[in-house]
Order: C-alpha cells, then structure tokens, then sequence
C-alpha cells in the first residue's frame, strides 16, 4: 500500500490517473486479511502455510474445519486476482500515449537508502517489488548500500546465510558510482559536491577553497560520506560570513578543522576545545604524513603541509618551528597570545551557539 501512494503522487495525467485507482484498489486487496486464519498464513510465510492451516482447523474443531478452508481458498483466489490486476494495470500505465507499434514507456521507481530500514521492513519490501511489480517496462532502482543490506539479510536468516547470493534473487544488475568527477583530473565526487554546495554559501572563493582541500585530506584518509558532507554544510550555513571574513586565513583553517571535528570526531572535538589535542591525532584524522610536508618529495601536498604547520602552531601554543611565518598566517603582526585557547574561542563563537546574522 505504502509503496503504491508513493509512486502514485508522481502521477498527474488524468488517463493516468485512472489506471493508478485501479490499481490502487488491487492493492487494497491484497492488503487486506479475509479472516484470522487468512491473516496467519499471510503473515508466516508460504513456508509454513500447511501447519498455519491445521493448526486453526484444530483449534477451530471438526465442525469448523470446512469453514475455516474455505474461508483460506476464497481469500487466496481473491489475492491471486488482485495480483493479476495490479500487473494487467501496470503494463496499460507503461502504454499510456502509446499508439500501436510504439515501445512502452518505461515506469522506473527509485527506492533510496533501502539498507537504513529495518531488516524485516527492507526485505519484506524485495519481495514485494519481486512478486507484485514482475511486469514489463517497470523498473526499479535500488540507491542502496549492498555490504549494508547484506547484513540486514543475516540479521533475518543468521549470520552464516549467503546474503550475497540472497539478494541476487533481486537484483538483476549491479552498478557502483563513480567516485571520480570525469574530466577533472581524479577530483573526487564528495570534493566536487562539497565545493558546488559551499559556493552557494556567501563565503570567498579562498575560504572554500580551503575548506575543500580538507575535505579532500579526510575523504584520502578516512573517507567521508555525502552525509558527512551535508552536516558540514549545513554547520557552514549557520556561520556569520561577516564574522569568518574579518579573520586570516589560519584562523580560517581551524575553523573549517573544527567543524570537521564537530561532525566526523566529537571526541577530538572535545579535546581540542580542552587544549588536550596531539599533534598525531590532528594528522591522523587528515591523513598527513611526512611525505606530504617534504617539499622536495614527489608526494608533497601544499594544503597538508599547511594544515599542519597551522595545527602545530596551535597545539604547541605558538611555540612550534615554524613560528615567525606561521603566526602571520594567524595575525598581520604575529601577535597570537594564547593561541592554544583558539579552538575554544572558535567554537564558542561559530559553533556552539546559534545567532540570527545582522540585517
């Protein structure tokens, strides 16, 4: 039934809308039990049907039994019809401004994050869509992570159940996005996507130029999710622009550092806001090796080398090596008393507590 509302609400030709009644009502057929015993053997399986079936004819009586049959038979030829209702409807949608000769519109469904929904729910929905919407030119897309729904399928039938060879009885064919943007020199899709939300943002180009390169650094190192990315974003869209952009770019990098630490690692959240972060647990997070801050190497990353030294000046309360420079990137004199604590001011004026942006 559920499913059926969804796609119905994409629904707006009026022939069209006709046909979707239908098989609305077909599916208020199947849906609805004809009688306790009906109901029992809906819900066990077709499995188990003969013992469901015995079990209400006894506890029923002799004098019953016959009822209690026939009451099962009625409502199983009913739901047989309905299904053959709901299919011969289905194809007539998939010809809906068709003359003859002309190939069926295709009716594609897309089923997104299957894999976030009960184990029960999740494959309960499979066979729905394997048994009711069998029908030419219907197709659904499954936007699912497969490792996830693997596990929901054990979670059902047991940990050592082939769930892979499971779900091949749904799935006709498997395709992986691309996580490279074509034509962009192997930019990452979650970069990409990250920087085309960013800029919508009313920030500098420099700002999420930045911000982008830390992104890239975690997706490299410990992957990020596009819902990683959208909380970023959305913490972003909350800032004062007017308050980010009276700040150097150093200040910036901390900031962008502790909204990703928001998101992604509280725990290092909390500690850098304490003062209690490492060195090794920020070049951890992102990634950062030796190679990326020697820059006569052949792996030398520019962004890395200075989101370390930025992280090091902070955590080394600017007594790190490179300090002379890196204090400028913080102030135009290098007057940074105490820059251990930014962190802290950081997120007590972006991050923790909410204003409306001035007028």
């Amino acid at each position: 039934m559920a499913l059926t509302a969804a796609i119905g609400e994409k629904v707006h030709d009026k022939e069209k809308n006709g046909i979707w009644g239908r098989i609305r009502n077909a599916a208020v057929k199947l849906a609805r039990p004809a009688s306790k015993i009906g109901m029992a053997v809906f819900t066990a399986g077709g499995s188990v049907v003969g013992d469901v079936v015995m079990d209400a004819v006894v506890d029923a009586g002799a004098q019953e039994a016959e009822k209690a049959l026939d009451a099962f038979w009625e409502r199983e030829e009913s739901r047989r019809a309905a299904i053959t209702q709901l299919r011969v409807e289905l194809v007539k949608l998939t010809r809906v401004g068709c003359e003859d000769g002309d190939p069926p519109n295709p009716l594609v469904v897309v089923v997104d994050e299957l894999d976030r929904c009960r184990p029960d729910y999740a494959l309960a929905l499979l066979e729905i869509i394997k048994h009711f919407f069998s029908v030419p030119s219907v197709h659904f897309v499954l936007g699912v992570n497969l490792e996830a729904l693997e596990h929901s399928v054990r979670a059902r039938y047991g940990h050592a159940f082939p769930a892979d060879r499971y779900l091949d009885r749904f799935i006709t064919l498997r395709m992986a996005l691309s996580d490279v943007v074509p034509g962009r020199a192997r930019r990452a899709v979650v970069v990409d996507y990250f920087s085309k939300c960013a800029l919508e943002l009313p920030f500098s180009r420099e700002f999420v130029d930045l911000a982008s390169d830390q992104i890239r650094l975690v997706h490299s190192s410990t992957g990020i999710s596009m819902r990683d990315v959208n909380r970023v974003i959305s913490h972003l869209a909350l800032f004062d622009p007017a308050k980010a952009g009276q700040y150097k770019w150093g200040v910036a990098l901390i900031l962008v550092s502790m909204t990703l630490f928001r998101c992604m690692a509280p725990a290092l959240y909390v500690k850098a806001i304490r003062a209690r972060v490492t060195r090794a647990e920020v070049t951890d997070f992102f990634g950062i090796t030796p190679a990326h801050i020697d820059q006569g190497g052949p792996k030398f990353d520019d962004a890395a080398e200075r989101l370390y030294h930025a992280w090091d000046f902070v955590v080394t309360d600017g007594e790190s090596a490179q300090k002379e420079t890196v204090a400028r990137w913080f102030d135009d004199f290098g007057m940074t008393p105490r820059v251990q604590s930014l962190p802290r001011q950081l997120s007590e004026e972006f991050l923790e507590t909410f204003s409306f942006p001035r007028a």
